[in-house]
């Protein structure tokens, strides 16, 4: 559901289809958490190196873009 949530085209019809029948309020909350999480991998990748880090894991975020 990530990819979708994203507004991404790697995403299959059961991704699509369980946003689709959530409650707006529910949708819009889970929409504004994705958009965080990966404003927050955007930051660590790129604060991460300054501080010596040189390997990420990124756990179930979806098709690679």
């Amino acid at each position: 559901m990530y990819d979708y949530m994203l507004g991404g085209k790697d995403n299959y019809p059961a991704d699509r289809r369980r946003p689709r029948t959530s409650r707006c309020s529910a949708r819009t909350l889970v929409r504004g958490t994705v958009l965080q999480n990966g404003s927050f991998l955007g930051r660590a990748v790129g604060t991460g190196p300054r501080e010596g880090i040189r390997q990420f894991l990124d756990v179930a975020r979806g098709c690679p873009r």
